[in-house]
């Protein structure tokens, strides 16, 4: 990521000086160039990139363009990731005013902001408003899983969605309704990512602890015999990609 940095820079200067410096070409480029200082947690710079990246796009494109309420995403997943809770807040649900009214209510983009904003309401220790959060944003998931059932990035947000209400159900010693939504998430996850993958093992474990919390010792059981088959299932095939 760090050596493709200049790269990004050079191709925004590029773009500046073909365009101006309010046009949609140069805020995309602002924008690749956050992505890159995100992924590399150069996260005041990526801060400020989409900062610039929102600010271009609202006057090349208009203040209610999809494009907008991406830059304003990344703002917040950035402010969230610095711990800048309350601007985060802002910014998302900035982005979901946008993008309901440009997409619609229903649509698989507006789920994830609103998982965003779950996410900020747990770091606020607001369980309630985290829970309808997510559930807003699985209410929408699983609609959209209805009309194009094998869509892989659905899957794996809805996947994700139901794990963070996972982690909810048990802060509150909901074990049993943990245990549903979790094994809901494992299934998704399993049909995306094939059985041994990391993710789904660790939603298995959480599935596993959730069972047992709940009493249903057999579930738990079976669930962590399950876990160390396939972990090892896993040191089996990775042995012989090494041999290979």
């Amino acid at each position: 990521v760090a050596g493709a940095l200049p790269l990004f820079g050079i191709i925004l200067q590029c773009q500046k000086q073909r365009y101006g410096t309010v046009h949609e070409h140069v805020a995309s480029a602002c924008y690749n160039l956050g992505i890159a200082q995100l992924r590399g947690q150069q996260l005041h710079d990526a801060l400020e990139d989409f900062g610039e990246a929102t600010r271009i796009r609202r006057a090349a494109l208009g203040r209610e363009h999809p494009a907008v309420a991406i830059s304003l995403v990344k703002v917040g997943v950035t402010q969230l990731q610095l711990h800048r809770f309350e601007n985060a807040l802002w910014n998302f649900r900035e982005a979901l005013s946008i993008r309901k009214r440009s997409l619609g209510p229903l649509h698989p983009s507006t789920a994830r902001i609103y998982n965003n904003i779950g996410c900020v309401h747990v770091e606020f220790n607001e369980l309630r408003e985290a829970r309808r959060a997510f559930e807003a944003a699985l209410d929408i998931q699983r609609n959209a899983l209805s009309e194009d059932p094998d869509s892989r990035g659905i899957m794996l947000a809805t996947a994700t969605t139901l794990c963070n209400l996972g982690y909810l159900y048990r802060h509150r010693d909901l074990h049993g309704k943990a245990a549903l939504v979790l094994k809901e998430a494992a299934d998704l996850q399993e049909t995306v990512l094939g059985r041994s993958n990391a993710a789904v093992l660790s939603t298995l474990d959480n599935l596993a602890d959730c069972s047992a919390a709940a009493g249903q010792t057999i579930e738990a059981l079976r669930y962590f015999n399950m876990i160390l088959i396939r972990y090892r299932v896993g040191d089996s095939l990775a042995g012989g990609q090494q041999i290979l």
